[in-house]
Order: structure tokens, then C-alpha cells, then sequence
């Protein structure tokens, strides 16, 4: 049996890190992990109700599963729907951490 969609499902896989990411091996994408991973702390989550800056907030994925999300969204092109069912979440929450992490990394990266 398969463990679930997930980040950790593809570690071992140069190929499928790179087809799901762009990221050229695991190592590189967790070398850019560790240096964002510290703000995520701070990280200023929207929900479909409200932008919430509470910690503590119970999410269905992992953070580092909510960027591997985020990531194949980039990469592939996939739709909220086709997301929502790899990740057995709702397209809401889809939407929700996609627009979540565009507006981190924006601001984490961005140009001023």
C-alpha cells in the first residue's frame, strides 16, 4: 500500500521531485525549505472566512505538505479540484493554502 500524497512519498525520487517541484533533487528543495521553514512561524494563513493570524490553528496538512502543494500547483499547472483529491482535502482548503503561500513567499522574496 501506498502512504499518502504527501512530500515524503517522493523523497527518495529524484524524478518525481523534480516533475512535482522543479526543484532539481530533494536536496535542493529542503536546502530552500530550511530557509523559509523559520517564518512560516509568522506566517499570515487565510481561510475562506477571514485572513488569520492565529497560531495554534489546527491545519489538515502539514506545513511542509501545504508548499509541496503549493509547488505542484506552480509546477503542473493542476487545478484546486485535482488537489483536493490527491491531498484529501477540500477544495476550499486548496484554494486556501494556495493563496496563503503566493502571499508568503511574495513577501518572504519579493522585490521591494
Amino acid at each position: 500500500m501506498l502512504s499518502r500524497f504527501g512530500l515524503q512519498r517522493f523523497a527518495g525520487s529524484v524524478k518525481d521531485i523534480c516533475f512535482y517541484t522543479r526543484f532539481a533533487t530533494y536536496n535542493h528543495l529542503m536546502a530552500f525549505w530550511q530557509l523559509v521553514e523559520p517564518a512560516t512561524q509568522k506566517m499570515i494563513r487565510v481561510t475562506s472566512s477571514k485572513v488569520n493570524r492565529e497560531t495554534g490553528l489546527t491545519r489538515v496538512l502539514p506545513t511542509i505538505d501545504e508548499f509541496f502543494l503549493f509547488m505542484m500547483h506552480l509546477a503542473l499547472g493542476l487545478k484546486q479540484k485535482d488537489l483536493a483529491h490527491r491531498f484529501h482535502v477540500h477544495q476550499t482548503t486548496v484554494s486556501c493554502i494556495i493563496t496563503t503561500w503566493a502571499n508568503f513567499l511574495y513577501f518572504l522574496l519579493g522585490v521591494y
